[in-house]
């Protein structure tokens, strides 16, 4: 009896131990470059800038609809505790006029606290497709993606609105079982949410719609009825529930819609090309994640072969956003974030599966298919695993962008008052005791422009260059003015990083972010 009882402990052991080491890898690092430098990720300020501005001006008009504001109110509440919980410690006794650096790395928080209820999620999905095996699977899967780690560690919206879609997935699977109600509400609101949190997000929309059509009648229009109109309001109410000023300032939402729209349909030099289809399955296969995602495909494929039905509620949103983000001409990895739960959850149906279907063929017991399942998810995600372990590693150690800051900083390098270029999204160092002109990219102007202007130093430390070089044709006119500008200058110190390839291999806008080479170079007069 008593081993009984201490065998029914296990799984929810597992569980608890998946979620910790979940959120350990999340959060380790987290506090990268900061208190020295907030921008080293060129879209976390899109998210803690909104947030902290509602708690300097109570107003919770973001007045910018490019990025939804959804994530930004949460991440106010959150900025409001931490601000609550430093004046308790005598840190501070109002709310500052300027953004804190601390409040970056509550957004990071957030963020790989949403990543970890991810992998909760993904548990239940798959335990409710499946069995509890499949489930715990299924969590540890999701829990060691590379991809899913990375992004975790991020003030960004793309894990909250994976961990929203996994959401309505799994409401969507209750309708399909149990076609309450209930679980209309909960999927449409989720599904309006994730549309308040990244626009893409609403084709979420098409889980609990596939859902309420396999279990409805279609004779005289049976299927248009109140549960589905209930759907459909409660993901009104969801998106302009998190998205509240969207209708009282239309033209602001349109146009920001329509900037987010252009953008990613023109170009964004360095991640941008045709057919991207092909590259973000390229970009899987040459990753930490490769058997990840492929085991993950197979499971897929083995779901709709075995149970169209199933298969149809899990595929269909993957599918269609798939095929969306697809279709646009810019591309980040990032974009393959919300589907990576399903990949998830199908992939630990077939570990499931395959450890069931083995056990059966050398007539062994269910400790022997546990064992075959639990070797299949540990081979999977060995590679990703590592991976996130020496990201982390990596980001924990001072950043070479932060030494490259104190270099400039000392005065027998850079004379002060010196006039310098520097790069967006560069480098920390005290701009008050130079001269200082941001620009997007160093090729904005060529060497003679810079000599005209009279600049003393160019740094450059964009490493967008890295990726424009592996397409040299299409960026021919961009590198012909950088190579000019550095074979013309004189190079007063570099930086470059030396991360593990299998930390960087797969996922160029990661290699930008965190280790982007840094170069120094004064101008010739």
């Amino acid at each position: 009896m008593r081993k009984v009882i201490a065998l029914g402990f296990v799984p929810g052991f597992l569980l608890v131990a998946i979620l910790i080491a979940s959120f350990g890898l999340r959060v380790w690092g987290s506090g990268f470059g900061l208190p020295a430098y907030t921008r080293y990720h060129a879209d976390e300020w899109n998210v803690v800038e909104p947030a902290a501005a509602v708690l300097r001006t109570g107003d919770w008009n973001t007045h910018s609809f490019n990025y939804p504001p959804l994530y930004a109110y949460v991440q106010a509440v959150a900025d409001a505790a931490y601000f609550l919980w430093g004046a308790a410690r005598g840190m501070w006794e109002y709310v500052m006029p300027f953004t804190l650096p601390q409040f970056y790395h509550v957004g990071r928080m957030v963020t790989a606290l949403v990543g970890t209820l991810t992998v909760l999620v993904v548990y239940l999905a798959g335990r409710n497709l499946h069995g509890r095996r499949t489930g715990l699977l299924a969590a540890a899967l999701l829990g060691g993606c590379y991809l899913h780690v990375i992004h975790s560690h991020y003030a960004t919206v793309d894990v909250m609105l994976a961990f929203l879609v996994s959401l309505v997935y799994l409401f969507s699977e209750l309708i399909r079982t149990r076609s309450q109600t209930r679980w209309y509400v909960l999927a449409g609101l989720c599904a309006g949410l994730a549309g308040a949190t990244k626009y893409n997000g609403a084709a979420a929309i098409v889980m609990p719609f596939i859902a309420h059509v396999l279990v409805t009648r279609w004779g005289e229009w049976g299927w248009l009825d109140g549960r589905l109109l209930s759907l459909l309001g409660t993901f009104v109410i969801g998106f302009f529930g998190g998205n509240p000023f969207a209708l009282g300032s239309m033209p602001e939402f349109l146009n920001g819609l329509a900037q987010v729209l252009h953008h990613y349909g023109t170009q964004q030099p360095g991640f941008e090309g045709r057919g991207n289809w092909r590259w973000y399955i390229q970009v899987f296969l040459t990753s930490a994640d490769a058997m990840w995602v492929v085991a993950g495909f197979l499971g897929l494929v083995r779901l709709i072969w075995k149970d169209w039905r199933r298969g149809l509620v899990l595929v269909g949103f993957p599918l269609l956003y798939y095929l969306m983000v697809s279709r646009f001409v810019v591309r980040f990895e990032r974009n393959m974030v919300p589907i990576l739960p399903f990949l998830a959850i199908a992939g630990a149906l077939l570990m499931d599966e395959l450890g069931e279907r083995l056990a059966r063929r050398f007539k062994r017991g269910i400790p022997f298919s546990h064992g075959l399942a639990g070797a299949g998810a540990i081979l999977v995600i060995a590679a990703p695993l590592l991976a996130g372990i020496l990201f982390d590693v990596a980001l924990s150690k001072t950043d070479l962008r932060e030494a490259a800051g104190r270099w400039v900083m000392d005065a027998a390098h850079i004379q002060p008052g010196s006039k310098i270029a520097i790069e967006e999204y560069s480098i920390p160092f005290d701009p008050a005791r130079y001269r200082v002109e941001n620009v997007v990219r160093i090729s904005d102007h060529d060497l003679l422009w810079y000599q005209l202007q009279g600049f003393d130093v160019l740094i450059i430390s964009d490493g967008v260059w890295e990726v424009l070089r592996r397409q040299p044709d299409a960026y021919r006119g961009n590198l012909a003015v950088y190579d000019q500008l550095t074979s013309g200058s004189t190079l007063l110190a570099k930086f470059v990083p030396k991360p593990p390839g299998i930390v960087v291999a797969g996922y160029p806008t990661v290699a930008v972010y965190h280790f982007a080479p840094v170069r120094i170079y004064g101008v010739p007069r």
